[in-house]
């Protein structure tokens, strides 16, 4: 049961990480407590639901920087940061 929610937890991140991480929505659209949601996360994966968010970003993010012209600034905007200085930050915490 864990297991199936913290999929569930991962598809819907997957599907919503332009957005701004918010654990309440993200417990009530899979109809479970927050805190119970955040504990199966973090037991079956190892991170935390904003750490998944943001590796998710990231990863877009690299493909982008690699796979196209558009620069930093705007690419951190596509993957949902609201100022490059925060996506550059954030970036080099999950890449190092």
């Amino acid at each position: 049961a864990k297991q199936e929610l913290s999929k569930r937890a991962k598809v819907y991140l997957k599907d919503h990480y332009t957005e701004k991480f918010s654990l309440d929505q993200l417990a009530s659209a899979l109809f479970v407590n927050k805190i119970y949601l955040s504990k199966c996360f973090k037991e079956s994966t190892g991170i935390t639901m904003l750490k998944y968010h943001n590796m998710v970003r990231c990863k877009e993010a690299a493909r982008l920087l690699t796979g196209t012209d558009l620069n930093i600034e705007v690419i951190g905007s596509m993957v949902g940061y609201t100022t490059p200085s925060h996506f550059t930050r954030i970036f080099k915490k999950v890449y190092s």
